[in-house]
Protein backbone atom coordinates (compact mmCIF):
# COMPACT_ATOMS: atom_id res chain seq x y z
CA UNK A 1 0.00 0.00 0.00
CA UNK A 2 1.24 3.65 -0.66
CA UNK A 3 0.06 7.38 0.36
CA UNK A 4 1.57 9.49 -2.01
CA UNK A 5 1.00 13.24 -1.03
CA UNK A 6 2.40 16.84 -2.62
CA UNK A 7 2.39 20.12 -0.63
CA UNK A 8 2.77 23.21 -2.25
CA UNK A 9 4.77 26.12 -0.15
CA UNK A 10 5.18 29.84 -1.53
CA UNK A 11 8.32 28.89 -2.66
CA UNK A 12 11.33 26.38 -2.90
CA UNK A 13 13.22 27.56 -0.09
CA UNK A 14 10.31 27.13 1.99
CA UNK A 15 9.85 23.63 0.45
CA UNK A 16 13.86 22.62 1.33
CA UNK A 17 13.21 24.29 4.60
CA UNK A 18 10.21 21.58 5.57
CA UNK A 19 12.07 18.94 3.81
CA UNK A 20 15.02 19.11 5.26
CA UNK A 21 13.39 19.45 8.99
CA UNK A 22 10.95 16.33 8.04
CA UNK A 23 14.19 14.63 6.84
CA UNK A 24 15.51 14.46 10.19
CA UNK A 25 12.72 12.47 12.16
CA UNK A 26 13.25 8.92 10.25
CA UNK A 27 11.33 5.45 10.88
CA UNK A 28 12.21 4.00 13.56
CA UNK A 29 14.13 0.86 12.48
CA UNK A 30 11.46 -1.90 13.29
CA UNK A 31 8.70 0.01 11.53
CA UNK A 32 7.75 -1.11 8.56
CA UNK A 33 6.91 1.96 6.57
CA UNK A 34 9.20 3.60 4.37
CA UNK A 35 8.99 7.54 3.72
CA UNK A 36 10.38 9.05 0.92
CA UNK A 37 10.79 13.60 0.81
CA UNK A 38 11.81 15.09 -2.29
CA UNK A 39 11.51 18.83 -3.62
CA UNK A 40 10.63 20.14 -6.69
CA UNK A 41 10.28 23.50 -7.52
CA UNK A 42 8.68 25.08 -4.91
CA UNK A 43 6.66 21.57 -3.63
CA UNK A 44 7.10 19.09 -1.34
CA UNK A 45 6.71 15.39 -2.17
CA UNK A 46 6.30 12.36 0.41
CA UNK A 47 5.46 9.15 -0.10
CA UNK A 48 4.93 6.00 2.32
CA UNK A 49 5.07 2.90 1.90
CA UNK A 50 3.74 -0.24 3.77
CA UNK A 51 2.54 -3.70 3.59
CA UNK A 52 0.46 -3.19 6.78
CA UNK A 53 -1.96 -0.65 6.84
CA UNK A 54 -2.14 0.11 10.94
CA UNK A 55 1.45 1.14 10.49
CA UNK A 56 1.21 3.07 7.58
CA UNK A 57 -1.77 4.85 9.49
CA UNK A 58 -0.28 5.67 12.37
CA UNK A 59 2.80 6.93 10.42
CA UNK A 60 0.90 9.16 8.23
CA UNK A 61 -0.85 10.75 10.84
CA UNK A 62 2.61 11.04 12.95
CA UNK A 63 3.77 12.85 9.75
CA UNK A 64 1.23 15.22 9.79
CA UNK A 65 1.21 16.51 13.05
CA UNK A 66 5.16 17.28 12.18
CA UNK A 67 4.23 19.23 8.94
CA UNK A 68 1.80 21.27 11.06
CA UNK A 69 4.20 22.22 13.35
CA UNK A 70 7.31 22.48 10.57
CA UNK A 71 4.49 24.89 8.63
CA UNK A 72 3.47 26.64 11.97
CA UNK A 73 7.17 27.72 12.36
CA UNK A 74 7.99 28.45 9.03
CA UNK A 75 4.74 31.42 8.93
CA UNK A 76 5.87 32.84 12.29
CA UNK A 77 9.66 33.00 11.73
CA UNK A 78 9.48 33.68 7.91
CA UNK A 79 7.30 36.99 8.42
CA UNK A 80 10.20 37.65 10.72
CA UNK A 81 12.36 37.85 8.09
CA UNK A 82 10.83 39.10 5.37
Amino acid sequence: MKIEMTIPFLNQRLAHIACNSLCADPEPPRSTVTKELSVSSNELRVVFCSENIKSLRVSFNNFMDLLMLCMEVIQRFDQVTS
